[in-house]
């Protein structure tokens, strides 16, 4: 009988210890999260392309290091004939003389265990891929090195043609409303 509850609690410690080391193991697993903070479309004035802007927070649940190693802006469009295609633009570097104060993320980056980080990511778009087509997706794609590839959709993006053109309009505005207060 002794020998049955000895049994009886070896095998409930055994278990025990195989759902500890399961859950370790589920914790070493490469996993990020890819979560998107603002999105922005922003047409320079006269220029023939536009930079999709997304400030993403790259969470790595994993227990391990990890490190992105490519992000891209996924477009998909319907062709003339209806087809459907899809076409991954590098991420770049927004030059600072464009827009200055938007940290873009340098890649390839480090992404500590259990640790985050943000910053934007940056996508030229020229005019001449989405003109006179159907734009049915944008999605950011993030690279690991350890092997997942974790994507978001761009859904709502604030639209943006040109800063100081925008300034000065909502300037006049102003001064046109000074008169009737």
């Amino acid at each position: 009988m002794t020998a049955l509850v000895v049994s009886i609690l070896n095998r409930r410690t055994a278990n025990k210890a195989l759902r500890l080391s399961i859950a370790q193991e589920e914790r070493r697993i490469a996993r990020l999260d890819l979560q998107l903070m603002e999105q922005i479309s922003w047409r320079p004035k006269g220029a023939d392309y536009r930079w999709v802007l997304a400030q993403v927070l790259i969470v790595n649940r994993s227990d391990r290091d990890g490190s992105i190693t490519k992000a891209e802006l996924r477009v998909g469009y319907l062709t003339v004939a209806g087809a459907r295609l899809d076409v991954h633009l590098p991420h770049t570097i927004l030059p600072d003389q464009i827009q200055p104060g938007v940290e873009s993320i340098k890649i390839p980056v480090l992404v500590k265990a259990n640790d985050a980080i943000s910053g934007w990511l940056s996508f030229k778009v020229k005019n001449d891929l989405t003109d006179g087509r159907r734009v049915e997706e944008y999605a950011v794609l993030v690279y690991d090195s350890r092997g997942p590839i974790e994507s978001s959709h761009l859904w709502a993006m604030r639209e943006i043609v040109d800063e100081e053109e925008q300034a000065r309009e909502a300037t006049e505005a102003d001064q046109g409303r000074e008169g009737f207060a």
